[in-house]
């Protein structure tokens, strides 16, 4: 009786096996982890005085609207920015005087060291979302996989990581920080980690970088019905009454500061 009760189990066993072989083929296959970027800053250290960075995006991805993808880009420098008011990132609607860019490409183009996996269950080459490049000409360019199936979190989060990289801060082993090379799919927002070290590196106001050189003076004379103040994206306006007094901006905020006529 032992015998056969062992036979049974045993015959089981190797059917169990046999079909498991045989629906292999239609079990997925795991995805593969997916890292931000490859690129890392390994101490925190300001790359440059520059504290306002004029940006444009390139173009678009076909996976997500055009609204969609350009607010989750715009929120990813606005972390930043919330952080801290010592830093600005400024959206130009055109590439003439902007020094770092958005851009979607082909993977190739990103040229990343790869990464590989030792540990966990999805073992081997990690997948690269993104990178930072420095262009011949001293600006850089944020490059976006189209291999990617992007989603805003994940476009946001790559965003705000290579700015980070621009601004000078160190990437993080913490996996909440917006500094973690690792792409999570929790919201993106900062931790108190990212502020205190991002204020470390940026303690003056911007404007105390700027040399003599670059202060802007005018005088316009308008009737006061000609004069209309814009919020920075120049979305609302409001009337300025006469004798209110306007805000005067030098350079790099001159181009958020804008008059325009009306009949």
């Amino acid at each position: 009786m032992k015998n056969l009760s062992t036979s049974i189990i045993s015959i089981l066993l190797l059917g169990s096996s046999f079909w498991q072989c045989q629906d292999q083929d239609k079990i997925p296959a795991a995805s593969p982890q997916v890292y931000v970027s490859a690129d890392r800053n390994e101490a925190s250290q300001r790359l440059s005085n520059e504290c306002a960075f004029r940006y444009t995006i390139a173009n678009s991805s076909a996976q997500l609207d055009n609204n969609s993808q350009r607010e989750a880009i715009r929120a990813g420098f606005a972390m930043w920015q919330k952080m801290s008011p010592n830093v600005s990132f400024l959206e130009f609607a055109t590439s003439e005087r902007a020094i770092l860019f958005v851009r979607f490409v082909n993977p190739d183009q990103l040229q990343a060291k790869p990464i590989v996996v030792s540990e966990g269950l999805l073992r081997g080459p990690a997948m690269i979302a993104s990178a930072l490049r420095q262009e011949s000409n001293g600006s850089y360019t944020i490059l976006l996989s189209n291999d990617v199936k992007w989603s805003t979190n994940m476009l946001t989060r790559s965003i705000a990581y290579h700015a980070g990289l621009l601004l000078g801060m160190a990437t993080s082993a913490d996996a909440g920080a917006l500094m973690s090379p690792v792409m999570q799919n929790r919201m993106a927002v900062p931790i108190k980690a990212d502020s205190v070290a991002l204020n470390r590196l940026y303690v003056s106001p911007c404007a105390s970088y700027l040399s003599e050189r670059d202060s802007v003076q005018f005088k316009v004379v308008l009737n006061s019905i000609d004069v209309f103040e814009c919020n920075n994206s120049f979305t609302t306006a409001k009337e300025i009454t006469s004798g209110q007094a306007l805000k005067i901006a030098s350079y790099p905020f001159l181009d958020y500061f804008k008059i325009v006529t009306t009949k």
